[in-house]
């Protein structure tokens, strides 16, 4: 408001000075200052709501990021929260029969291994693997530009 306005509004009213004005901004309230919990105040409260956490893991990954999560770095206001978003991430990891879920890493390493096992065993007729192809190395002259000269 503009300081006329803020004028016209104390003389309607009948107020005299500016500090007993009507339109004050409200003071904020300030938040209770973060503790970070101990090992043992997260192992309580994972066992009181029967969850699977570690809390020794729980508190050495947010130590060692400063009691800060996400990109921008955010404070953390309330570990409890994240005990819960812990909880919930690692129920939705384990999926399909009380199988974890795979990465995306770990099911290509998976395959990839799957794949010399087969490879390496070889004798079996069935494998989709054929067993006459046989891999041949050839050098490429990189000087030339490699195969038809296009590199």
């Amino acid at each position: 408001m503009s300081w006329h306005l803020h004028k016209a509004l104390n003389n309607y009213l009948g107020v005299s000075s500016h500090k007993e004005a009507v339109v004050q901004k409200p003071k904020k309230e300030k938040a209770a200052k973060f503790f970070p919990p101990t090992v043992r105040e997260v192992n309580e409260y994972c066992r009181a709501r029967g969850n699977s956490i570690d809390a020794e893991a729980f508190v050495n990954y947010y130590e060692s990021s400063g009691w800060c999560r996400g990109r921008n770095r955010t404070p953390i206001k309330d570990w409890m929260a994240c005990v819960r978003t812990w909880e919930r991430n690692n129920k939705e990891a384990y999926q399909y029969g009380g199988q974890r879920k795979l990465s995306l890493s770990e099911r290509s390493e998976r395959q990839t291994r799957e794949i010399l096992s087969e490879f390496q065993a070889g004798r079996d007729s069935s494998s989709p693997i054929r067993q006459d192809v046989s891999i041949v190395w050839q050098p490429v002259d990189l000087d030339r530009g490699g195969e038809n000269g296009r590199w």
